[in-house]
């Protein structure tokens, strides 16, 4: 079970920083 936790949070990891990125590129945009 705790395994399943590791792997579920270092997911939320990449998709945070995913979502990170997507942010940056999109205020790049509005400029």
């Amino acid at each position: 079970m705790e395994r399943l936790t590791e792997a579920f949070e270092s997911q939320v990891m990449l998709i945070a920083e995913l979502v990170e990125l997507l942010r940056k590129r999109e205020e790049k945009r509005g400029e």
